[in-house]
């Protein structure tokens, strides 16, 4: 690099893109990186019990995550369709009252 130049940014890894587009907004530290297919599941089929069980050991990752809030705020307004996110499943975050959430983030 020279003097004055400028570097490029770069681009998410695959893997942090298909966890969480806002990775970088959350600073570093994030849990789910370690092991991306916990949050979103696998890429083939999943047995109810297989996703159940897959789920509650992502909620305990997403608990002792240092950007769980962000991740919580950044989850509550990109509403995404599937994954655990900040420890909740994209249905509970949809299903969930107006403001339920938004005061735990």
């Amino acid at each position: 690099m020279t003097h004055g130049s400028i570097p490029k940014p770069t681009p998410f890894p695959f893997f942090l893109r298909s966890v969480h587009p806002s990775r970088g907004a959350l600073g570093e530290g994030a849990e789910c990186v370690y092991d991306p297919e916990l949050h979103t599941g696998p890429a083939g089929a999943e047995s109810p019990m297989e996703r159940a069980a897959r789920q509650e050991v992502a909620r305990e990752v997403c608990s002792a995550c240092p950007v769980l809030p962000r991740c919580l705020a950044y989850a509550l307004a990109a509403a995404p369709t599937t994954g655990v996110w900040a420890a909740w499943t994209a249905r509970e975050l949809t299903a969930s009252a107006p403001g339920e959430l938004a005061e735990v983030a």
